[in-house]
């Protein structure tokens, strides 16, 4: 797997059109997910605090209108190129077009232009958010499997929420299937010890166990014959899109708690199903 960063200008003159160009790309999500890897955690400042009073020559004439010091800062909070992308496919000027031909030989380009332009800007914003965080959501999993084997080129801080899956201790090297089995489930069931009420902190926690299914698909399940793995790797698949329809539903307003309810539901539906495959 070839990572975009790899591609970064080492120019300063030729990041401006090397943004411009991932910015008019339907694989920004990968981009995201990046830098967010290598940067850490986004702060909560929101776009229209970066690009104070120049939102409209952006959309106009592009970047080039914006310091280093606000370049550097979309950097370091990945999150705002969504944001960014989301404004300009709905209110971009000619010039995102014109100068980056790529993005009009883009199928997803036009299928968004389609939604965008057919809907009302309230309901395509939401219709894109979704789909974008669907597609990054599964460009993370191509993420981490590369962040698993090469670890030591990146900073060795530890990764945030590491409970369940998501911990470094998750995956025994050794044992019977039957004990490999059963102590997954009793780590999933770990998203019992915190019980977020808002909206914000249950993404939060929805997310990291999100994680730890990713890391789950990539561990090597030593302890378990060739179909077992298969088994498991198709029913974490599962859970997996479960879970990403809940974040969905929180980005969609739905009442935190009837999600973490789904959510209990749907842990103690996968930690049964690994126990019983631990008796078979």
């Amino acid at each position: 797997m070839k990572l975009i960063l790899s591609t970064f200008p080492d120019d300063t003159e030729a990041l401006v059109p090397w943004l411009e160009n991932q910015l008019m790309s339907s694989s920004l999500g990968i981009l995201v997910m990046e830098l967010a890897a290598v940067h850490g955690a986004s702060s909560h400042i929101g776009l229209d605090e970066v690009l104070g009073g120049s939102e409209i020559e952006v959309l106009q004439v592009g970047l080039k209108v914006l310091g280093k010091e606000q370049i550097q800062t979309l950097l370091t909070n990945s999150h705002l190129l969504w944001d960014l992308q989301e404004k300009i496919y709905a209110e971009g000027a000619e010039y995102w077009t014109r100068c980056h031909a790529h993005a009009s030989t883009d199928p997803k380009w036009h299928k968004l232009q389609s939604v965008i332009s057919g809907a009302s800007r309230r309901q395509s914003s939401r219709s894109y958010r979704q789909r974008l965080l669907t597609g990054v959501l599964a460009a993370g999993l191509l993420l981490l499997g590369y962040l698993l084997g090469n670890s030591n080129r990146l900073r060795p801080n530890s990764l945030p929420g590491e409970w369940g899956w998501n911990s470094p201790t998750a995956f025994a090297e050794q044992g019977s299937k039957r004990e490999y089995l059963n102590d997954l489930a009793r780590t999933a069931e770990q998203w019992f010890n915190q019980r977020p009420e808002t909206g914000q902190t249950l993404a939060q926690r929805l997310l990291e166990f999100r994680q730890g299914c990713s890391k789950l698909l990539f561990a090597k399940h030593q302890p378990l014959p060739v179909e077992d793995r298969r088994w498991l790797n198709e029913r974490c698949q599962a859970w997996s899109r479960e879970i990403d329809t809940m974040v969905l539903d929180l980005e969609t307003d739905s009442d935190p708690v009837l999600v973490r309810e789904a959510t209990d539901q749907l842990v103690h539906k996968l930690a049964g199903t690994l126990r019983e495959r631990a008796n078979q």
